[in-house]
């Protein structure tokens, strides 16, 4: 097990600290999953699904796949930006992108 502390900012200015017990080989991905599960007391806004949740490190955007181990040192606290999607709501999802020319 691997220890990873990080600072969540929100794009609302609320921040907090995170304690996420993962391995050498946890991805952005768990991070979120976990996140989901674990929403931290303070920060009002919530994620519902980690689809929602984009997590920024320096400006850029992290994608899924992204090893959590490349950003942290030995008990360094790293700082993720993290902003929320809204949710999609149903009536969106079962919508036809696709359109009849007639």
């Amino acid at each position: 097990m691997r220890r990873y502390k990080l600072r969540l900012i929100l794009h609302t200015d609320e921040s907090c600290l995170v304690e996420y017990d993962g391995t050498d080989t946890s991805t952005i991905i768990d991070l979120k999953e976990y996140l989901v599960g674990n929403w931290p007391a303070e920060l009002k806004a919530r994620a519902n699904d980690s689809s929602q949740i984009r997590l920024i490190h320096y400006g850029k955007l992290l994608q899924d796949n992204t090893p959590l181990s490349q950003f942290f040192n030995a008990s360094q606290i790293v700082t993720f930006h993290l902003s929320l999607r809204p949710p999609q709501s149903s009536s969106s999802k079962s919508r036809s992108r696709c359109c009849n020319i007639l």
